[in-house]
């Protein structure tokens, strides 16, 4: 299934033709004007394409937390404090790219790291959009990363929820993730 997923995600990163763009976007690259080309580009994708990064991103998290709770079950109440918390956040105010890694710092700090081993493609998702980087403190995230960001971190608490109840979700058909569902 995770197999299937990566592949799904690897196409649409193909289709969407951003992977070979966002190379140039890592940290220390020092090229800012990589960095607002990914960041342009995030803005003029079609809204239905989009969402549906936004739902890969919320989906892939979700599983990959679930998969480390299975493994860890002490991660389950501090990733669920993170999830509320952060949520709580976002939600309310714009972050700057220094929340964004204040964020990045304390999903570290839950079981020495191995969080972000769980939630890779959801969060190398975030690296290709140009939502993460290190090279640009200074900048406000945009709706659509914001939007981003909410995503994973909606997905982090679907994932700590158990098993049943998150597999419904992420097995249901129809609209599950979005404006509608929040």
């Amino acid at each position: 299934m995770i197999k299937k997923l990566l592949v799904v995600v690897t196409l649409a990163f193909l289709s969407l033709g951003g992977l070979t763009a966002c190379k140039s976007t890592l940290p220390g690259s020092g090229n800012t004007g990589s960095v607002s080309s990914v960041r342009q580009k995030l803005e003029d994708l079609p809204e239905p394409t989009f969402e549906s990064l936004e739902v890969y991103t919320h989906d892939l998290s979700a599983r990959g937390v679930g998969m480390l709770v299975a493994k860890y079950p002490d991660t389950k109440v501090p990733l669920r404090m993170f999830a509320d918390s952060a949520l709580s956040l976002l939600e309310k105010q714009q972050l700057s790219m220094i929340d964004l890694i204040g964020l990045s710092n304390s999903l570290d700090n839950i079981q020495n790291g191995r969080v972000k081993l769980y939630l890779d493609i959801a969060w190398t998702i975030l690296e290709l959009n140009g939502v993460i980087r290190r090279d640009d403190l200074q900048a406000n995230l945009t709706v659509r990363e914001q939007r981003l960001v909410i995503a994973l971190c909606q997905g982090i608490h679907l994932g700590t929820d158990p098993a049943a109840a998150r597999d419904a979700v992420l097995n249901s058909f129809g609209p599950r993730y979005g404006p509608e569902k929040k």
